[in-house]
């Protein structure tokens, strides 16, 4: 058999996955693919699959990267010519949430670029995020089922593995990919998965029914902080329902196990161990940041154009210098084997190891959050902002310990591993 073949089997199996685990497709559902054209392949594979499912239509939003978009934004004198162009992207995400229609979003960035960075336009980015807000609602609320998938591409590919020759890491991201997504020639790819998301599923039960008010994290690279919680929080992970009943996996991989913090409840330092990434903007570690009264007060960085992005991203707006999402991975994972790697992509480095994030919260992250408007859940302590950026400082030896609201103290994480009670 050929290498083509066993490459077929598998990618056949990712496919699977993401249309049958990821976003469940129904019957007469609408599915719409949001995507790079470099990825046109893998969105074949998929388009046939939801129609084999069922689904009553396919649509194919090929999406430019980010530089092409900044510079037209840039380029063009008017913001209503901008808008004029952005129309025709925006008239097919309100034909999603027209249509209750499930959201595929491939990501596979650095595809074409040719300069280790470009200077990212922060109003490029307020106008953007303005534009679609009504869009990222209708994901975070759970409208329809919805999955963030990854696709390896050349230049990314040398990007994580530049020692290797491109073609080489390219079959070396996809390897990994694979193993982190539990796909092999022999195993039943949804059986593993059924299992997987029982496993996530039970730590979130045990979680929640921890009832907990904070959250201690500490290791020897400087992280030690205290982390409060909502007291209405909810532990979420694996598979969540969708309003419409259906059940539904919103990252492929996924490990995380994540919930809301109180923002005015955070003290303390973390020290990064992966680059923070934005739209393709890489704030390499370690950053070490500080924290009061869930507000960064201020951040170290050795390297002043990551010292001013940040400062940047934490001044965005009202809420992107507070918390927004606090979550928990051990170290020693399924994906232990590259947790130290880093992939420039936060859906794979989020979902390897422990990490918070700023700006914006999770509605389903609190009890019935997901049929709250906006008054009421800001009156809950929801920290609303435009962007939500994801922090990674987990490590072999992070340390978790938790302070139940009855004051009894648990360990949670120790050494990087899941204490005995979630085994």
């Amino acid at each position: 058999m050929t290498k083509n073949y066993h490459f077929n089997v598998l990618i056949n199996k990712y496919v699977d996955l993401i249309t049958k685990v990821g976003v469940n497709i129904q019957e007469k559902q609408y599915v719409f693919i949001q995507s790079p054209i470099i990825c046109k392949k893998v969105v074949d594979l998929i388009v046939k699959k939801s129609y084999k499912l069922g689904a009553k239509k396919v649509y194919c939003i090929w999406e430019n990267s980010i530089e092409e978009l900044e510079k037209l934004f840039l380029k063009t004198k008017s913001k209503e010519k901008f808008s004029q162009y952005l129309e025709k992207f925006i008239k097919q995400y309100k034909k999603i949430v027209k249509k209750k229609g499930v959201f595929i979003n491939i990501l596979s960035p650095f595809y074409q670029h040719t300069k280790k960075t470009f200077t990212l336009s922060f109003d490029f980015i307020k106008y953007l995020k303005k534009k679609l807000n009504f869009f990222y609602r209708y994901i975070i609320n759970l409208e329809s089922q919805w999955t963030s998938i990854i696709c390896p591409n050349p230049l990314w590919s040398s990007k994580i593995f530049p020692h290797y020759k491109q073609k080489d890491s390219l079959k070396k991201f996809w390897n990994i990919l694979f193993e982190c997504c539990l796909i092999n020639h022999n195993d039943d790819l949804l059986k593993a998965w059924n299992k997987h998301n029982k496993r996530i599923h039970d730590y979130t039960q045990k979680l929640n029914n921890l009832n907990l008010k904070t959250l201690f994290f500490k290791n020897s690279l400087g992280t030690n902080i205290s982390v409060g919680l909502l007291k209405d929080h909810l532990w979420q992970g694996g598979r969540v329902k969708s309003k419409n009943n259906i059940y539904f996996n919103p990252n492929i991989p996924m490990e995380e196990v994540l919930s809301i913090p109180d923002n005015n409840k955070t003290y303390g330092t973390i020290v990064t161990t992966k680059p923070l990434v934005f739209y393709e903007q890489i704030i390499d570690n370690p950053l070490v940041i500080n924290f009061e009264k869930g507000k960064i007060v201020n951040f170290k960085s050795k390297n002043n154009y990551f010292k001013n992005f940040f400062q940047n991203l934490i001044n965005f707006d009202q809420g992107s210098s507070f918390l927004g999402e606090i979550a928990l991975v051990p170290f020693k994972c399924y994906m232990k084997k590259y947790n130290k790697i880093s992939f420039f992509e936060t859906l794979i480095d989020e979902n390897s190891s422990c990490h918070l994030a700023i700006g914006n919260a999770y509605p389903a992250t609190i009890k019935n959050g997901i049929m709250l408007n906006k008054e009421s859940l800001i009156k809950k302590k929801v920290n609303f902002s435009t962007i939500h950026i994801d922090i990674i400082f987990g490590s072999e030896d992070l340390s978790v310990e938790g302070i139940c609201y009855k004051g009894k103290k648990i360990q949670i994480i120790n050494k990087g591993v899941w204490s005995d009670i979630f085994i």
